[in-house]
């Protein structure tokens, strides 16, 4: 940021340390979804421990599999390792490709929002909530001296509006 001279950027999810200044705007629910055309040939999970027998579209940047954790309304966790054929750390492209068919995928709600209301995805699981089941945004700003007032008023914008 600082080379290019980036005034601002938006972060979602768990931050690295680092020399940044970083500000919690807000946060996105997170879900469990998938499309209709994976359901009809995969079936659908009637709770969390069957995902381990679905592929799960994982958001990591290397292979491997990923513990995705949920409580029920009667507070019991579950905490079951899912593993699938597709990991990337882009959440578009992880809607894009539960959106064709490949699987189920945990996301940002917001993310998915046009999908669900087109039908396209659907979310699932609908009784387990997701372990934290939401999602952190943060504005994200090199430390200094002065913050120049138009990013001050772009991060209370966002704050305000988000």
């Amino acid at each position: 940021m600082i080379e290019q001279r980036i005034d601002l950027t938006l972060r979602l999810g768990k931050l690295d340390d680092s020399d940044l200044v970083a500000r919690k705007i807000s946060t996105a629910r997170r879900i469990v979804c998938t499309s209709n055309r994976y359901i009809k040939t995969k079936g659908i999970p009637k709770n969390p421990n069957q995902l381990a027998d679905h592929c799960c579209l994982m958001f990591r940047s290397n292979p491997g599999s990923n513990l995705w954790s949920f409580k029920d309304k009667k507070n019991k966790q579950y905490k079951i390792r899912v593993s699938g054929n597709l990991f990337i750390n882009d959440g578009s492209a992880l809607a894009a490709a539960a959106k064709s068919g490949q699987g189920i995928v945990l996301l940002p709600k917001w993310l998915v929002e046009q999908e669900l209301k087109n039908k396209e995805l659907v979310e699932i699981l609908s009784g387990f909530e997701p372990i934290p089941n939401a999602t952190p945004l943060y504005a994200i700003y090199p430390k200094q001296k002065y913050l120049a007032p138009k990013v001050r008023a772009f991060i209370d914008f966002l704050a305000d509006n988000l």
